[in-house]
């Protein structure tokens, strides 16, 4: 085995009579005057099983998905609630003009929705009781970054180093069944489908690749989507693939997410000679079917944003928008390319926390019922 550290490369014989070898029968020594060696091979032991995949996992044992689970962000018990402050969310930020501060969210309640093998799990927010308004370009152009900041602000244990980000797209992608991802797909092909090469709005659709370019009047894209995976904003044909995916942020150079909070509209927009668009957008039930034992946390009878944008295609134009879902998964059309504000709409925001599997949680026979969750006893 060859480990290089620092531009070292060190050979490890990890066989009988090897370092990994001699490194056990070093830790396993009693003699008090070696206690010091003992404990530095015992970490080396630690290490190099890490680095073969010998280590254990968490025992998670009587954890379950949907399981409500008593986390705590930072401000939780303080006397002042902690904000993100209307400043943050007029119309140069989100496109709207009807936000107002939000609040962390005293009442929300925790659950299970994954748990990974190595004993890590990801836990969401039932929804806030406040929501937010997200319309046209900047709406479009921003809403990914915001959504992630709000839970950011309001929801992580900074000092434990647990950050919060909002619920996305691929979230719900990751918890679907073969059966959701068949829906899925069917209903993007089902739609590409339904649309024609006429001649005044649509020059060309390819059913394989489920893209749809088209005229010149009706080409206005937002300028992000022309960073994003799937988008042909020149008239070459090229659709671009190393780009942002539906649920990134664009970044600076220092790896800072950039939110547009200058520019006005007008310039947040492009209209392209010719414009290609692929189709990403879906709708389909959020049951058992389609998402396994995900689907009884991530169902809800009301709205909320995830932070994930879409294209969508109909026979005049397409439209940008933000992911949500409620009982099903959707989402929000805010623009679109004939150069139309759309839809000025509001949602509540779940978000989610990934905890480590050095975070120690002391089950509970009822945490189906979220007034008696498993408890959190140690945060790192």
């Amino acid at each position: 085995m060859l480990l290089i550290l620092a531009g070292v490369t060190i050979t490890f014989v990890l066989g009988e009579g090897g370092i990994l070898d001699m490194a056990k029968k070093a830790a396993e020594k009693t003699n008090q005057s070696i206690v010091n060696e003992q404990g530095d091979m015992a970490n080396l032991v630690g290490d190099i099983q890490n680095l073969l995949g010998e280590g254990t996992s968490v025992d998670r044992t009587g954890i379950n998905i949907g399981d409500y689970i008593d986390y705590k962000p930072d401000g939780f018990d303080a006397e002042g609630v902690p904000t993100y402050f209307e400043s943050e969310l007029g119309p140069t930020y989100t496109g709207s003009v009807q936000n107002t501060n939000i609040q962390q969210d005293r009442n929300m309640k925790w659950q299970v929705l994954k748990i990974y093998d190595n004993g890590e799990i990801d836990i969401i927010g039932t929804q806030t009781s406040q929501e937010v308004y997200f319309q046209g370009a900047t709406g479009y152009n921003n809403g990914v970054y915001i959504l992630n900041d709000i839970c950011k602000t309001l929801y992580s244990r900074e000092a434990d180093g647990i950050y919060a980000r909002s619920v996305n797209s691929k979230d719900f992608e990751d918890a679907e069944t073969p059966t959701g991802k068949t829906a899925r797909e069917k209903y993007i092909s089902d739609e590409v489908g339904k649309l024609t090469e006429d001649g005044t709005y649509i020059t060309k659709v390819d059913k394989t690749n489920k893209t749809v370019t088209w005229q010149h009047g009706y080409s206005y894209y937002l300028n992000l989507y022309a960073e994003e995976n799937g988008s042909g904003t020149k008239d070459n044909g090229v659709i671009k693939s190393d780009g942002l995916k539906e649920y990134e942020s664009k970044q600076d150079e220092n790896g800072t997410p950039v939110i547009t909070s200058t520019e006005p509209e007008t310039s947040q927009k492009t209209q392209a000679d010719s414009l290609t668009t692929t189709y990403t957008y879906y709708f389909i039930s959020i049951n058992e079917n389609n998402y396994g034992e995900a689907s009884k946390v991530l169902s809800n009878n009301s709205y909320y944003w995830l932070a994930s944008r879409f294209v969508a295609c109909i026979s005049d134009c397409a439209t940008f928008g933000l992911c949500g879902a409620n009982v099903d998964f959707g989402g929000v059309h805010v623009f679109d390319s004939k150069d139309t504000s759309r839809n000025n709409l509001n949602g509540g925001l779940r978000p989610i926390v990934h905890l480590g599997s050095n975070v120690q949680i002391t089950p509970s026979e009822s945490a189906t019922n979220p007034d008696t969750p498993h408890t959190i006893t140690e945060y790192k």
